[in-house]
C-alpha cells in the first residue's frame, strides 16, 4: 500500500516513469503476497490504469480498468465503493476516447 501510495504521489506531479515503475512493482508485490484475487490487486492494477490515462494511453488503461472491475464485482460486489470508482474511471476513460 505504501508503494502504491508513493507511487501515487509521483503521477499526480507529472513523474510518470517514477510512478509507472513503482506501480508496477507494487502490482507485482500484491501479487506475491496476497495474489492477484486478493481486492488490493485490483485497487493496484485501477491505480495503473489511471496513469496511463493521464499520459493518454487509454487502450492499456481500458485493459487494467475492465481487468480491475471484473476482479472487483467478483471479490468486492457491485455496490462497493472501490468497484464504484473503477466502474467510473472505465466510464471517463471511454468518454475521454471519443
Amino acid at each position: 500500500t505504501s508503494l502504491n501510495n508513493l507511487a501515487e504521489l509521483h503521477s499526480v506531479q507529472g513523474h510518470y516513469r517514477k510512478a509507472e515503475k513503482l506501480y508496477l512493482q507494487s502490482l507485482e508485490m500484491t501479487k506475491r503476497t496476497l495474489g492477484q484475487d486478493h481486492p488490493t490487486y485490483a485497487v493496484c492494477l485501477s491505480n495503473l490504469a489511471i496513469l496511463y490515462a493521464r499520459q493518454s494511453r487509454f487502450g492499456k488503461a481500458t485493459a487494467l480498468l475492465e481487468q480491475a472491475l471484473t476482479k472487483q464485482l467478483r471479490t468486492l460486489g457491485q455496490s462497493h465503493p472501490e468497484t464504484e470508482r473503477t466502474r467510473q474511471s472505465l466510464v471517463n476513460i471511454k468518454a475521454a476516447m471519443h
